[in-house]
């Protein structure tokens, strides 16, 4: 007798479909991040145009532009989840998932490690640590230089 625990392809499956108060509160928290993001890149790209000569801008503009480029990858992969969430296959009662090349999940190789995924849950892991990796950056950058 083996000591291993049979699963049926069922449970192993990904859900098909997301309720519409998840992909409501999903769709809020990207919309939230990309005002927070153009607010931060327009304060960013203020201080590096300003400060050309002499001051702040002129000491961490490269540092800054390396703020700026990883904010903007960051809210292009918000952007991204938010206008397929908006043009996405709706039900009635569901956002359906297994009709959305974007939303999809795909079994991650090797098979072993039942890991599912899809291009979604990526653009919104880059979307979600892009400001944490900004945010790091910045202090390293700003407390060693």
């Amino acid at each position: 007798m083996s000591n291993e625990i049979k699963h049926s392809e069922q449970e192993s499956r990904p859900p098909r479909t997301i309720k519409i108060e998840q992909i409501k509160q999903i769709y809020d928290y990207t919309k939230y991040h990309i005002g927070f993001y153009s607010t931060l890149l327009s304060g960013l790209i203020a201080l590096a145009t300003f400060g050309k000569g002499t001051g702040v801008g002129a000491r961490y503009r490269p540092f800054i532009l390396v703020i700026i480029i990883v904010l903007l990858i960051a809210g292009i992969a918000g952007a991204l989840v938010a206008s397929r969430i908006v043009y996405g296959p709706w039900g009635s009662k569901y956002f359906l998932i297994e009709k959305s090349w974007f939303w999809k999940k795909r079994l991650n190789w090797p098979k072993r490690y039942n890991w599912w995924w899809s291009i979604g849950d990526f653009c919104l892991i880059i979307e979600h640590y892009g400001f944490w990796l900004a945010l790091l950056f910045a202090i390293v950058a700003f407390s060693w230089f």
